[in-house]
């Protein structure tokens, strides 16, 4: 069994956002199999992209942070490369330290670290690399000549980085499919191991009840918001989702740069239409209380790339789903194989609206707790941390 273990990446405790959540609890789950876990990363930087200074600290865990002084430039491919190349500077301020350990754990993105690493690790040193998003996929947005070129080159990267660890996690069927057929991973790296519940659902309390006025209906995205989100769609499906009903609120719970685009620019006439800041961990569970509907929104096309690190959470809370994204995708199936929700393959609004509809009458008389009790009876296992634990340590 692995006695000793580091776990590098920028994003950790107690950033709000899925990556930062994911290896907080990872750590945490190893930290309790008595695994002494050592953490690399960055002060918080989300959501704003602003080192917050933090001394926060988790149990069994020990984290060592840098890069307060960083500045990251608006715009994202720029705010990217700064991400990437200040990794790497950090990573190398501690190859004293990285030499020390026999199993270490990257979490991508970022990736160009990575390769870094397996340099400077002791001889016979494990890497695993655990893949939350998949830039190639991610970065394919838009059709200009520049962004095929950009995007070309960061597929040509990340196949190579991939290809040179000991080990690849993926968290969906469809990423690891990606990862074989067109990064060329020999199958036999690859392992899948998706998301797993991090939420506690057995308290709740009165926090946001001022937020949810009881006679409405209230249809929820909480979350990131970048690209991958499509946020122009999304906030167009809530606008005409409230114009068509008078019963419902629409809420976004996020952050980040075009979040507070969206916020400033001009939304606020539409009374119905509530931007929230990030709320804490511990009334997250309340929230999916509060929502009669969770969105995942997803632009199509993208399900290979990444997958929602709050699905089990979702499910695990029993609020109503629906996704909009790729048909047949891992999520796709989740939600169907589970009964937890509808899913859309368009953004078209007609749709939408008679699916959200659907889901209002389909849904009613069923609680939170009934969908959250057949979850723990049928799904919850397909969810447990348990065998990546078990992958890490064995």
């Amino acid at each position: 069994m692995t006695e000793r273990l580091l776990l590098l990446s920028p994003f950790f405790h107690p950033e709000p956002i899925g990556m930062g959540r994911y290896n907080s609890y990872l750590a945490q789950l190893l930290a309790k199999q008595g695994v002494l876990v050592d953490v690399l990363c960055f002060h918080p930087l989300y959501p704003r992209w602003r080192p917050c200074r933090s001394r926060a600290v988790l149990p069994g865990v020990r984290i060592r942070r840098g890069g307060a002084w960083l500045r990251f430039p608006k715009a994202g491919l720029l705010r990217r490369a700064v991400l990437e190349i200040s990794f790497c500077l950090y990573i190398l301020r501690n190859a004293g330290r990285i030499r020390a350990y026999s199993q270490i754990v990257v979490v991508l993105p970022p990736m160009l670290f990575v390769p870094l690493v397996r340099m400077i690790a002791a001889p016979g040193a494990r890497v695993t690399a655990v893949v939350h998003d998949l830039q190639g996929v991610l970065a394919a947005v838009g059709t200009s000549r520049s962004r095929r070129l950009i995007m070309g080159l960061i597929r040509t990267l990340e196949a190579k980085v991939l290809k040179g660890c000991h080990r690849v996690i993926a968290i969906s069927n469809g990423m690891a499919d990606y990862l074989s057929r067109f990064y060329r991973v020999p199958s036999s790296k690859i392992a899948v191991y998706p998301p797993f519940v991090t939420v506690d659902t057995r308290n709740a309390g009165c926090e946001l009840d001022h937020l949810f006025a009881g006679d409405k209906k209230h249809v929820v995205y909480a979350g990131a918001l970048g690209e991958k989100q499509n946020p122009k769609g999304l906030i167009a499906f809530f606008v005409d989702l409230i114009e068509r009903r008078d019963d419902v609120v629409c809420h976004v719970f996020s952050g980040g740069p075009i979040f507070e685009a969206m916020r400033r620019n001009g939304y606020s006439r539409y009374s119905r239409l509530v931007f929230h800041d990030f709320i804490p961990d511990q009334v997250l569970y309340e929230l999916y209380l509060c929502s009669h509907i969770q969105v995942i929104p997803e632009r199509i096309g993208f399900s290979a790339g990444a997958f929602p690190s709050k699905l089990p959470n979702l499910l695990a809370s029993g609020v109503p789903i629906l996704y909009i994204g790729q048909k047949d995708s891992d999520v796709w199936r989740v939600i169907q194989g589970t009964g937890a929700g509808l899913c859309a393959d368009s953004w078209d609004l007609d749709k939408l609206s008679a699916l959200t509809q659907r889901l209002f009458l389909e849904f009613t008389g069923r609680s939170h707790t009934e969908r959250r009790l057949v979850f723990e009876r049928k799904f919850a296992a397909d969810f447990s941390a348990e065998p990546l634990i078990r992958e890490l340590i064995g």
